[in-house]
């Protein structure tokens, strides 16, 4: 069974007449758990999905969708 946990996260709207950014922080709970994630990535023999991203970008890790179910899962997040 799966555990759900809800935050309530605040918004601040920085730009609300052109491309909307949004301003928010995350519970620390939920930066520990996306650090587990990174080291987790890092530790094993990425692959690079950057070729497929906008930009210039050369080398962004592919974030196996396994791991971020082991890590992440459960999570809710409201925006108020």
């Amino acid at each position: 069974m799966t555990v759900h946990k809800k935050y309530n996260l605040p918004i601040e709207v920085l730009a609300p007449w052109s491309n909307i950014v949004l301003k928010t922080r995350i519970p620390d709970e939920v930066f520990e758990d996306l650090l587990k994630m990174y080291d987790e990535v890092m530790k094993s023999d990425w692959q690079s999905h950057g070729k497929t991203l906008v930009g210039q970008i050369d080398e962004e890790p592919k974030i196996d969708l396994e791991i971020q179910k082991n890590i992440l899962i459960g999570l809710i997040f409201v925006f108020k």
